[in-house]
């Protein structure tokens, strides 16, 4: 019983001993059991904020995706509506000239605009002339007497004036059951056929029912009209326009076939309705392509966009919607499920060194080694991180100069392509002149086109310099003599312009400007050699040369849809115009023929590198102008350089 006691007492002494044994190097533990919960805690925050900017990543993404759509869907609509409204100009434009109008001549107008293939979506073009009372019944007699045995004027009413549908193609079923329909009877027609009457410009109807739909399926539908006025042009006074109205050519829309046709070939992806008027009730719902399905998933959201156009004086309302499925979700499900499983890896491995720890503190000297290599590691971390900066830094300078250096590159190489180029014309040339006797026709033939070939690529070689010495050397503009450097062009093309006959019209004295004397000759060069050059075969040449002083609108420094650069904001600057009575550019081309090595014709029809028009832009953009172009094709062109006055 004693000996137990003191054995027990003893080892009690001992654990006392133990616990009051001082840590190496005097350092007493610190209790740090609250640190694996806030490295877990932490680990949750750092987790759901990079899952956050993830998410947000990626809607930002999406909705610039969407803006693009929706862009692009307003876009097409006013580019195909201005489309349709070309057409019915010309449709009017051949009504008014013609004598009189018959049935077949306007059938066969109307198989040469080839609707299906040029004007995609309109249900049919037609004409509705205007009826006096008096001439009804001799109306219809004359549309009969063309092949419309069964023609009348429907609804019956009484007015000084009808106006039926007497011609209306493409005939199909649809169209023929509004043969004779008087459109003035209805008042969502009339509205606008008197809106187009009195502006003499093209008028959209509300929304409205076509006659045409005869099926179950029915469309909403509308129409566009556009006045025709006896002897073809747009009398002054309202009174005069309804005086000598002529009648209406107009289109008719099926509004489901015609928007599911222009933005199927769109491909927006995304849903759009539009409406007639600025309500947005599905009673003017004219168009839907499918039904808004909003979802409840997380990191989906919905983009829309309302936006008002104006159509043949008409407002419509767009609303384009998406909830487009977000694109690399899985990131943001990796990072909450990663970030979760590290946090709590990293709490369990907290708990687990703490409880360790507490069992080591003994040896305070290694701790304080590790700690020492840990921060030397941060410091290498660290170290890493700023070499990474700089050459990320690095290697964006040599790419932003590589970029720079192209142009040098490009000079440098079409420099050296010359001199084989000569060494090739020369050769060929000396071979045709002492041995032509003794080559048959065929290997004439051939040095010929080898010779002709050298001097094409001579002269492609010649334009690749002129375009690489714009690009890197030096341009310093002062005033120049426009009049002056008008005229030396002139003078160099003195033999082409007396050879082909050309009338050349300068419209003197030019205002100054600052600019170049060479890079400007250069330029002007290129387009007066183009406009002596695209003719069509048999016609002279007609050049017209004049300028004028302009200056852009301080509010909105916009011209011809490019901006201004602040710098130049509000400067007075002068536009040159070169027009020519050629054979014309089709809109689509207009910033194509500014490229490198666009050309819209063989060389065999009309020559050149495709590389003149390009010279003439970076020529005119170095000496700090802008050049562009108005033109149709077969209508001649219009081309016009801005430069800053002097």
């Amino acid at each position: 019983m004693g000996e137990a006691t003191q054995l027990s007492d003893k080892r009690a002494a001992d654990a006392s001993a133990t616990e009051a044994t001082p840590y190496p190097g005097g350092l007493q533990p610190m209790s740090r059991k609250w640190f694996p919960a806030a490295v877990f805690f932490t680990g949750i925050v750092l987790t759901l904020l990079a899952a956050y900017y993830a998410s947000r990543t990626i809607q930002l993404r999406t909705k610039t995706q969407f803006e693009t759509a929706a862009l692009r869907a307003r876009n097409s609509i006013r580019e195909r509506f201005e489309i349709y409204d070309a057409m019915l100009h010309g449709a009017a434009g051949f009504i008014a000239v013609e004598k009189q109008v018959t049935r077949e001549r306007f059938r066969k107008y109307v198989e040469r605009l080839s609707l299906e293939v040029n004007y995609p979506g309109v249900q049919g073009i037609g004409f509705a002339p205007r009826v006096p009372a008096s001439e009804k019944d001799a109306m219809v007699g004359t549309v009969r007497e063309e092949g419309e045995q069964n023609f009348r004027i429907w609804p019956e009413s009484t007015r000084p004036d009808y106006f039926p549908v007497a011609y209306l193609e493409p005939r199909d079923a649809r169209n023929e059951a509004a043969l004779g329909y008087d459109m003035f009877d209805e008042p969502a027609r009339r509205e606008a056929m008197e809106r187009a009457r009195d502006t003499g410009k093209s008028a959209a109807s509300s929304k409205v029912t076509l006659i045409q739909e005869t099926t179950p399926e029915k469309q909403a539908g509308f129409l566009i009209y556009f006045p025709v006025y006896t002897g073809g042009e747009v009398p002054e006074t309202i009174a005069e326009r309804r005086a000598r109205l002529q009648g209406f050519v107009y289109c008719a829309f099926r509004a489901g076939d015609l928007f599911t046709r222009i933005f199927n070939e769109e491909a927006l992806g995304a849903q759009i309705e539009i409406f007639d008027g600025t309500n947005t009730d599905d009673a003017n719902l004219l168009f839907r392509s499918a039904m808004e399905q909003r979802s409840s998933l997380p990191f989906r959201k919905t983009f829309e966009d309302v936006t008002q156009l104006s159509i043949g004086n008409r407002t419509w309302t767009t609303r384009i919607f998406s909830q487009p499925e977000v694109e690399r979700v899985w990131i943001v499900l990796l990072l909450l499920g990663g970030g979760g499983l590290l946090s709590a890896a990293m709490f369990y491995l907290m708990r687990a060194e703490g409880r360790a720890r507490r069992a080591a503190e003994r040896a305070a000297a290694q701790l304080q080694m590790s700690e020492l290599a840990l921060r030397e590691g941060e410091e290498r971390l660290r170290r890493y991180a700023t070499e990474l900066e700089h050459r990320v830094a690095e290697r964006t300078a040599n790419l932003a100069q590589s970029i720079q250096s192209l142009e040098g590159v490009l000079y440098h190489v079409a420099h050296d392509l010359r001199a084989p180029l000569r060494s090739m014309a020369s050769f060929t040339s000396i071979l045709m002149e002492e041995y032509g006797p003794r080559l048959d026709e065929r290997g004439l033939d051939y040095a010929r086109r080898v010779s002709k070939a050298a001097q094409r690529m001579d002269g492609l070689v010649q334009d690749l310099l002129a375009f690489g010495r714009l690009a890197h050397v030096a341009v310093p503009v002062g005033r120049i003599n426009l009049d002056a450097e008008v005229n030396v062009v002139l003078n160099r093309f003195s033999e082409e312009i007396e050879a082909s006959g050309a009338k050349v019209e300068v419209r003197a004295p030019l205002p100054p400007v600052k600019a170049n004397a060479g890079v400007l000759v250069q330029a002007l060069s290129n387009l007066i050699s183009n406009g002596l050059k695209f003719v069509a075969p048999g016609t002279q040449p007609h050049l017209r040369i004049f300028a004028e002083r302009k200056k852009p609108d301080a509010q909105s420094p916009i011209i011809d849809g490019t901006a201004i650069p602040p710098e130049r904001d509000g400067e007075e600057f002068v536009r040159l115009w070169i027009e020519d009575n050629g054979i014309g550019i089709a809109p689509e081309y207009h910033e194509r023929i500014f490229r490198m090595f666009e050309r819209l014709h063989g060389a065999d029809a009309y020559p050149g590198t495709g590389i003149g028009l390009a010279i003439v832009r970076k020529g005119v953009e170095r000496m700090g102008g802008r050049v562009g172009v108005e033109s149709v094709s077969g209508g001649g062109s219009r081309f016009w350089l801005d430069l800053p006055a002097a």
